[in-house]
């Protein structure tokens, strides 16, 4: 989305009503981070879903591994 805003001031749209709600949305955004939570338990950020992958990959590689030696 944040593409699309700036490509919105980098065409010269003359449009004052865009170019004032794509300042907006960028500041609303920058102030207020999105945050996504599990039923409210506990976030969900970026290191915890790299590490979720990170943790199956391993895991997939070792099981191959253990297949290939039966």
């Amino acid at each position: 989305m944040r593409n699309y805003i700036l490509k919105i001031f980098k065409k010269g749209d003359k449009s004052l009503e865009v170019q004032v709600l794509a300042r907006d949305v960028l500041q609303a955004v920058r102030v207020r981070q999105p945050r996504l939570s599990a039923c409210g338990l506990f976030d969900l950020r970026m290191t915890l879903v790299t590490g979720f992958l990170s943790l199956t990959a391993t895991y997939s590689i070792i099981l191959l591994q253990f297949t290939n030696f039966l």
